[in-house]
């Protein structure tokens, strides 16, 4: 049994928002997308990239590329400045 794994990469520009907006959005998912890496406990994080467009690069090692769950968790974050909570 070998222990290689293959490099795999994923990116998401956040749009529909200021650039300052979505860099901080790429920050928030970039944390979540931390933790899904070690609830996972398989895949490493090799490198995050958060670009000043609101684009978040994810290099990482593994067995199978992750793109659809990483985006999804992306897609959670997508109205992160438009969500508003309501006075009980």
């Amino acid at each position: 049994m070998t222990n290689y794994k293959e490099q795999h990469s994923f990116s998401y520009k956040f749009e529909n928002t200021e650039h300052a907006k979505a860099n901080k959005i790429a920050e928030v998912a970039s944390i979540a997308i931390h933790g899904y890496f070690i609830g996972i406990g398989d895949s490493p994080v090799t490198e995050t990239t958060i670009s000043g467009d609101g684009t978040i690069t994810v290099d990482y090692q593994g067995r199978v590329a992750l793109g659809a769950t990483l985006e999804r968790i992306c897609l959670g974050f997508a109205d992160y400045f438009e969500q508003t909570t309501e006075e009980a």
